[in-house]
């Protein structure tokens, strides 16, 4: 069988090692135009696109022979403007295709098995599922005896017109006495064709049509694109993954950080937008997490891109977080709804019911992530009788991801652009205060919980739990510290508590610095009660001690004791006098490091806290030891063996 021009080009370009953005950039044609080519979307290119390849090719006169004869044989048998035949509306896309050979192929292999006939890529607004799907039917459609036929849906709305809309693409008109429906199924009924239906979202309720479709066309299979699952029982679902990302490592040269598709993404269309932009060491890793803010979502990825005009990259980043209007300005020959992100997103919002809606609104008060719990939590309103529908609701309609689990725990996330648009909906709503308080109350509980557990066998678990959600954790402390700051009462009792019970996580997991940086802001808040500043300045205290600072350390260990002895508490004194010994200990006063600990297990004993009598015991065997005297630790620890 004699070799196309597409596979020839194909060929010489590997032997050679290029990409196609390479070959593109040596032959100075577009990568489009050799993408195109290597699809055989169209037979052979134009004579100086020819010689350009074969230049940038390096071919041997041989080769040279060789390919132009395969270009010459292509050209006279279809002629180079003849688009494939069997992808009937297909049009070209205006910009290359960057990546994504991964998730080409396994769409490509899910399409093509027999028990496949419904395949619906899903995904969030801007993940580039139309482009997946346009590189997809370029590949498959000429394994379909009918070839394939693309139904653009975003204009229409009412589902009713769906049968219609397909109806003219197949070129099927309706007749007196017969339903469309009807006449459509007669008419595919005998066919080997690709059907994609193209932004399905809108227009579900037509699903049924589908069913009917599959259920009288055995040899028809559908390709569609949705925000939202259909929950066919024939549907098999491919989830459209972002653009890969460079990790948020500060080692990465340049050239590590360039071969990430987002980043190439962003580098092609910024060059589209001002021909002499060039990727510099300096301006890579600004590069690179503005492509990880936007996660990876291509089309948000886009309109940032055609920005460089008016702001270098590291000017660019300092504005993402103002807000969705940096990206926006997409080309104007593109459906409004793509033009901006904001566009996007309001397709999406628009979609769902009010329920969905609110859900969304309140999940956007979770910094990184949450569980079902914390969900439940916050979600305490008659308007949303069942969160968990709810959230697999959004999860459906490519809003919510499901994340890493925290131990046997689902995790769920909000894309960072779907989080900052639900949040300016939740101010819009006039929730946001009740919502923050409420995740902020969650989050005092569970540390303040955690706080007891650290003393359990638990331990690991616990911190591990908080580690899943310390971002949440310090968003709710910015925003008691801030609203107490400004004078709301009640926050600053709150900051010191969250802040108190926290302490022991950060010190555990070795966030010091931060902690102390934590807890100095709480505790310079008024009106924080006694017990709340108590734990706040132990805490503080221990922190400080850990990093060496024991003239830090010392004073607010000694004024958390003073408060709990006016406060009565004897567990926490003895907590208290336990930890200030640790600390005098180490600064090496032993004398009263000896009294402060004697006098804690004399208090654990007399409450019956067995982990605490460890603990003093603990201590006090370390103070035996650094004074040397290690053969008489028993005689010297005050009821050690008691």
């Amino acid at each position: 069988m004699a070799i196309t021009f597409a596979e020839a080009l194909k060929r010489h370009r590997a032997h050679a090692r290029l990409t196609q953005e390479e070959l593109a950039e040596r032959a100075g044609i577009s990568a489009r135009a050799v993408s195109d080519l290597e699809r055989g979307l169209y037979r052979a290119p134009r004579a100086a696109t020819l010689a350009l390849l074969i230049d940038a090719l390096e071919l041997s006169p041989p080769e040279r022979t060789a390919f132009e004869e395969i270009a010459r044989g292509d050209g006279e048998s279809g002629g180079r403007t003849t688009p494939h035949p069997t992808v009937a509306n297909l049009l070209p896309a205006p910009t290359s295709f960057i990546g994504r050979e991964r998730e080409v192929g396994a769409v490509c292999e899910r399409l093509l098995r027999p028990d496949v006939r419904l395949l619906t890529l899903a995904g969030p607004g801007g993940a580039g599922k139309t482009r997946l799907a346009t590189e997809v039917v370029a590949a498959v459609a000429d394994r379909f005896a009918d070839g394939a036929r693309v139904v653009a849906l975003a204009p229409v709305t009412d589902p009713t017109l769906v049968t219609s809309a397909i109806a003219r693409v197949i070129g099927v008109g309706e007749s007196a006495g017969q339903p469309l429906e009807e006449i459509l199924e007669d008419h595919l009924r005998d066919k080997e064709l690709l059907l994609v239906l193209d932004n399905f979202e809108q227009v579900t309720p037509a699903a049924t049509l589908l069913v009917r479709l599959l259920a009288a066309c055995s040899r028809l299979t559908l390709l569609v694109t949705s925000r939202v699952v259909l929950h066919l029982s024939a549907e098999h679902s491919y989830e459209v993954p972002p653009l890969t990302l460079p990790p948020a490592e500060p080692w990465l040269e340049q050239s590590q950080i360039e071969g990430y598709e987002a980043v190439r993404l962003f580098v092609e269309r910024a060059q589209a937008a001002q021909s002499d932009f060039v990727l510099t060491q300096e301006d890579a890793p600004a590069v690179a997490e503005i492509c990880r803010r936007l996660d990876g979502l291509p089309l948000a990825i886009e309109l940032a891109a055609t920005r460089v005009r008016l702001l270098p990259p590291r000017a660019m980043l300092a504005r993402l977080g103002h807000g969705l209007a940096l990206l926006s300005g997409g080309a104007i020959d593109l459906p409004p709804r793509q033009r901006t992100l904001r566009a996007t997103l309001d397709w999406s919002y628009d979609l769902l019911d009010e329920a969905e809606r609110r859900v969304l609104r309140h999940l956007a008060v979770f910094a990184d992530g949450f569980d079902l719990d914390a969900a439940q939590a916050i979600n305490r309103s008659e308007e949303v009788p069942d969160v968990l529908d709810g959230i697999a609701s959004l999860i459906d309609q490519s809003l919510v991801r499901a994340g890493t689990p925290s131990g046997s725990e689902p995790r769920y996330v909000l894309l960072e652009t779907v989080r900052e648009y639900a949040q300016e909906k939740l101010v819009e709503s006039g929730e946001a205060e009740a919502l923050r308080e409420r995740h902020a109350e969650y989050y005092l509980a569970l540390a303040e919980t955690a706080d007891v557990m650290f003393r359990s066998e638990q331990q690991g678990e616990w911190l591990d739990r908080l580690e899943a959600e310390h971002d949440n954790m310090r968003a709710a402390l910015a925003w008691t510290i801030d609203r107490a700051e400004s004078g709301t009462p009640g926050r600053a009792d709150l900051a010191a508590r969250l802040a108190g019970a926290l302490g022991a996580f950060w010190l555990r997991r070795s966030y010091h610095s931060e902690g102390r940086g934590w807890l100095g802001r709480a505790l310079a808040l008024p009106e924080a009660s006694p017990s709340a500043r108590a734990r706040a300045l132990e805490r503080l205290g221990l922190l400080s001690s850990t990093q060496g600072e024991y003239g830090r350390a010392i004073p607010p260990l000694e004024k958390s004791l003073e408060i709990l002895r006016a406060i009565g508490d004897p567990l926490r004194i003895a907590w208290a006098l336990c930890g200030l010994g640790g600390v005098v200990l180490d600064f090496g006063d032993h004398e009263r490091a000896r009294a402060l600990c004697s006098e804690a297990l004399e208090l654990f004993r007399s409450t019956d806290e067995r982990v605490g009598m460890a603990e003093a015991l603990h201590r006090l065997g370390d103070l035996v030891r650094e004074q040397g005297d290690q053969t008489q630790a028993t005689d010297r620890i005050p009821g050690a063996c008691a």
